[in-house]
């Protein structure tokens, strides 16, 4: 599901320290493009269980990369069926 690179922009902007690469102390970023989902972890791969919308943000040197919540910064919609069934937008 791409995202919108500019609210996870402006929610970097808000926080109270500038995010420094914890292994090059870079403080250049890069915004991916799309938002991925971190399932629960189970043994059972099959298993439904829940899943945490994220968007990486890479580290411009290193590569270093950290994950925001899709959802906290408002770069996807909250539309439940849209969690559920997957966004139909490549």
């Amino acid at each position: 599901m791409k995202v919108n690179q500019d609210e996870v922009i402006n929610y970097l902007k808000k926080q109270p320290k500038v995010p420094v690469c914890p292994l090059c102390t870079n403080s250049k970023w890069v915004i991916g493009e799309h938002a991925f989902q971190l399932p629960e972890y189970n043994k059972n791969p099959f298993e439904n269980k829940t899943v945490y919308p994220v968007i990486p943000v890479i580290c411009d040197v290193c590569g270093y990369t950290f994950f925001v919540n899709a959802l906290s910064c408002n770069a996807v919609s909250a539309d439940k069926g849209d969690l559920e069934n997957g966004s139909k937008e490549n």
